[in-house]
């Protein structure tokens, strides 16, 4: 009876060792989801910024674009090369 005690004791011990590892390897493998979607957050918010910037640069372009009365082409253009001169320079 003792030894049969002793054998349910230590086969209950494994499997509780077998789940206590699973769980460690669960917590492991949510630990580098979670910073897998950390990077993915800072990436979006860089590729939002990035965007937003474009956006701001194309506002302008229009904005020239629309204000080119006079079709002064060659004025225009400059304006043009400096706003993505000043574009490129941030970045």
């Amino acid at each position: 009876m003792f030894k049969e005690t002793l054998s349910l004791l230590k086969a209950r011990n494994k499997a509780l060792t077998n789940a206590e590892n699973q769980v460690q390897e669960t917590i492991k493998a949510l630990k580098e989801v979670e910073t897998k979607i950390i990077n993915r957050d800072v990436l979006i918010g860089d590729l939002k910024c990035e965007c937003d910037k474009q956006k701001d640069l194309i506002s302008k372009i229009k904005s020239l674009v629309n204000s080119n009365k006079y079709h002064n082409e060659k004025v225009f253009m400059n304006k043009i090369k400096e706003l993505i001169s000043d574009f490129d320079s941030q970045n």
